[in-house]
């Protein structure tokens, strides 16, 4: 037996909208939820609207019922597609088991926050045999440094690099900067090999300031949260990008020690030598950056799977890169409106039929990107799903994990996630 409920609410009093998206998803559960995931945007942020929410909801609800969730740049549904609200979907079944766990300071030590999470995941005891974690990080936030200019691109070669001096610690004091994801997904899989996996990092509306995460009725920040499942039934998971490769390539000569900012592409600027490779004229190194980079983001290639990031910050002559690098070797890939639903396609065509569960995850910028063409993306997920409820997220990070096809994370990517019979 599973059953699945979903809620929507744009109302903007945090009270009602609580009201309205738990009340929803349970009228379609026989029993009260083993789980509730719940997502809003940042717009509920003001006046302790995010904690009025998670009030309001448990009110609803038993006061031990596991509830894991966050803040994203939009999310779709049965209901339509939505850049300002809060959705929940609540979860039921006789044949699963549920435990959710909590790791702090993720951005400074992300072996000892998955530590901490693993060992409250680790407590539940199941006689079902298959293990799935569903894990919410907090996602990138742009450094501030007193005293020295701000932003996503600083022209400036000595503030440039002494701001990149400044990054590591930055990172470490006031969890700052890059999220951490892969190092912290890496530490999962190296401890859960036989499990599957889906991970998403919260954000706020694109701004890349502050995010959020919920567990249980408490809000938290710069932590990974998890829920793990152990059940009968079979999961799904794939990572699709749906970017085609260029023929424009270049060598990253020198590369910092944690591996994210590029000192060196081609033995020269790495700020001239992007500029250069990509044909681009100076002024396109703005604030709004990241939705130029977006259609001909950067990727590195290993074991067969293209991963894509987004050059975050061009600090004077230096690139900070979101995921670190495992090769020196990069593409440029492109992206269209088609290749991305065509991504879109091909995810949702590959899983199987007898769906129980479905939940995607894509890039944030795909929300912009995409426009009206969501809703073609939503009519992909219905003509598969027809009335099963599932819902997508728009998050700054995304990642899957199956024993069969190994992790595959990074930017503008689509991932699903399916339970099945």
């Amino acid at each position: 037996m599973f059953e699945a409920g979903i809620g929507t609410s744009q109302n903007w009093d945090p009270v009602q909208a609580g009201s309205e998206v738990i009340q929803q998803a349970l009228k379609d559960l026989s029993k009260p939820p083993k789980f509730v995931l719940l997502f809003s945007t940042i717009h509920y942020d003001k006046d302790k609207g995010l904690q009025k929410i998670l009030d309001t909801v448990y009110h609803f609800i038993p006061k031990e019922t596991p509830l894991i969730g966050g803040t994203v740049s939009g999310f779709m549904n049965n209901s339509g597609c939505f850049t300002r609200g809060l959705t929940a979907l609540a979860c039921y079944s006789d044949e699963m088991d549920v435990a959710i766990g909590l790791g702090k300071n993720t951005k400074r030590n992300p072996k000892k926050a998955v530590k901490e999470l693993l060992n409250e995941t680790d407590r539940l005891q199941s006689r079902f045999p298959n293990e799935v974690y569903f894990t919410i990080i907090s996602g990138g936030k742009i450094p501030f440094i007193p005293f020295l200019k701000q932003g996503r691109v600083v022209f400036s070669k000595l503030l440039g690099k002494i701001e990149s001096m400044f990054i590591p610690l930055i990172l470490f004091l006031f969890q700052k900067g890059v999220g951490r994801e892969e190092e912290l997904l890496k530490s999962i899989v190296s401890t859960k090999p036989n499990a599957s996996l889906f991970s998403i990092s919260t954000m706020d509306n694109e701004k890349m300031e502050k995010n959020y995460q919920f567990f249980n009725n408490k809000i938290v920040t710069d932590a990974i949260i998890g829920l793990k499942i152990a059940t009968l039934f079979k999961s799904f998971n794939q990572t699709e990008h749906g970017l085609a490769k260029t023929n424009k390539t270049f060598t990253v000569t020198k590369l910092s020690k944690d591996k994210r900012i590029i000192e060196k592409i081609n033995g020269k600027s790495p700020r001239e030598e992007f500029l250069r490779v990509l044909g681009w004229p100076g002024s396109y190194l703005d604030e709004l950056i990241y939705r130029k980079i977006f259609f001909y983001p950067l990727a590195y290639s290993k074991e067969g799977f293209d991963y894509p990031f987004i050059p975050g910050l061009f600090l004077g002559d230096q690139i900070v890169s979101t995921y670190q690098l495992e090769t020196n070797e990069i593409s440029v890939l492109s992206a269209s409106g088609k290749a991305l639903l065509d991504a879109v396609k091909k995810s949702t065509d590959a899983a199987p039929n007898n769906i129980l569960f479905f939940m995607t995850a894509e890039c944030g910028i795909r929300l912009e990107t995409l426009g009206s063409k969501l809703l073609k993306s939503r009519e992909i997920m219905l003509n598969k799903l027809g009335k099963k409820p599932f819902l997508s997220l728009y998050v700054g990070g995304e990642a899957t994990y199956s024993k069969e096809k190994g992790l595959r994370f990074g930017n503008d990517t689509f991932n699903i996630v399916a339970l099945y019979a």
